[in-house]
């Protein structure tokens, strides 16, 4: 599997010198060899990479979704207020 029987695990989250290439992530633009061991790790492991320059990060959007949520519930309460002073 290895490109190149000199390439050397190269895993972005832990040092590692191993040669048993199992797969090549690209990972922020590189595309990395890992071995067997690292993969392993890495397959069942909750680490993300890609091409995309800025990752993204669930937390702040789960926060922009509950902010529009309250938005949505603050203008409905108050479209609901102003129709029983209306009437």
């Amino acid at each position: 599997m290895p490109k190149n029987p000199t390439d050397r695990c190269r895993n972005p989250w832990k040092k590692c010198d191993r040669h048993d290439i199992v797969v090549f992530i690209d990972y922020k633009g590189d595309e990395l060899p890992i071995c067997e061991r690292c993969w392993a790790e890495i397959a069942v492991s909750d680490h993300e990479w890609g091409n995309d320059p800025k990752p993204k990060e669930p937390e702040k959007y789960q926060e922009k979704e509950d902010e529009e949520e309250e938005e949505i519930e603050c203008q409905e309460k108050n479209g609901k207020s102003l129709e029983k002073e209306s009437t």
